[in-house]
């Protein structure tokens, strides 16, 4: 969990109501607990093991560039790839067959 604290020229800390509508509202609302629907990230399909090979030759086996083109976080196409047995080593350039 993150806090921050920010004063107001005045010296005194910023309150709820300083703030604008949006992020009040979600602050009041207090931190979301792991598990429950507000705290899952909305989920897509899972990319196929073919539309990985291809994202892993156009980007040279590097799976950052794979995971920003994917929209997904690196751990999701690193948990992809050992699922579907696929290793971006042999899609690098400096590879050896």
């Amino acid at each position: 969990m993150t806090t921050a604290a920010i004063l107001t020229t005045a010296g005194h800390a910023i309150a709820l109501r300083d703030l604008p509508e949006p992020i009040a509202r979600a602050a009041s609302a207090g931190p979301t607990a792991p598990g429950t629907a507000a705290a899952r990230r909305v989920v897509g399909p899972s990319p196929t093991p073919e539309q990985l090979e291809e994202l892993l030759k156009r980007y040279d086996g590097n799976v950052a560039d794979v995971s920003r083109e994917l929209g997904k976080h690196r751990a999701a196409v690193w948990r992809w790839l050992k699922k579907f047995g696929i290793g971006p080593q042999k899609y690098r350039k400096d590879a050896t067959d």
